[in-house]
């Protein structure tokens, strides 16, 4: 699965490369408009952000994938629709149990709807700043159960919900570079259960909170 994620991250970032070094020379000093910044999109994302429950804290990192279209009604304001895909995977956490450490690993998908407002652009150095803020929802898959040395079971797969807002920069109306901050709104907690002799003993749900997140994001607009 790995190797997979990394091949296509490899080839997300090749087809960008390929289409910056075709397009540079016709984008040098081009007027910024409204039709220059509107485009399908493809991008690439690092994120981090903090897991917390009443026995461990933890960060989780993700890397991933977005693939959308940027929608401008000026050069000021426009709203961009895409899908993410993100693999997740977090150092060794602390769950439930005091004796009990597990790598977590994961799969998100999320759609995205972002409201950008760039506040100053320059048509002579090409650059637009502004800010850019939006929600998503989607589904988070966990790649395994994970069992302790006692048998218990631990499950976390649901749906997530977030909102965000960071800064915005564009350059020379393709590419773009996004840091936020995102608030969880709904994610999947953790079902911990524990057999005894295959029958049930304890089930119980792990609550799973998220104060804040930082997320880093290119992408080129075509």
């Amino acid at each position: 699965m790995r190797k997979i994620i990394a091949t296509l991250l490899g080839i997300a970032l090749c087809a960008m490369a390929y289409a910056a070094s075709n397009r540079y020379t016709q984008e040098e000093n081009k007027e910024i408009t409204k039709d220059t910044k509107t485009g399908f999109l493809m991008g690439v994302h690092l994120n981090s952000r903090l897991l917390n429950s009443d026995n461990y804290d933890t960060l989780m990192h993700s890397l991933g994938v977005d693939i959308g279209y940027n929608l401008f009604f000026s050069k000021q304001w426009g709203i961009s629709l895409y899908g993410s895909y993100s693999y997740d995977i977090t150092d060794f956490i602390y769950v439930y149990r005091k004796n009990s450490f597990y790598v977590m690993e994961g799969h998100t998908f999320l759609f995205h709807l972002d409201g950008i407002y760039h506040f100053y652009n320059n048509s002579n150095s090409g650059v637009s700043l502004g800010i850019v803020f939006g929600g998503a929802f989607g589904y988070e898959l966990a790649s395994n159960d994970y069992y302790d040395n006692k048998g218990s079971k631990y499950v976390r797969s649901g749906f997530k919900a977030l909102a965000n807002i960071g800064f915005s920069m564009m350059f020379k109306s393709k590419h773009t570079f996004n840091i936020v901050y995102q608030y969880t709104i709904l994610q999947p907690n953790t079902t911990f259960t524990v057999f005894a002799n295959q029958n049930l003993v304890q089930q119980d749900t792990i609550t799973i909170t998220s104060p804040f997140a930082f997320q880093l994001t290119y992408s080129y607009t075509f």
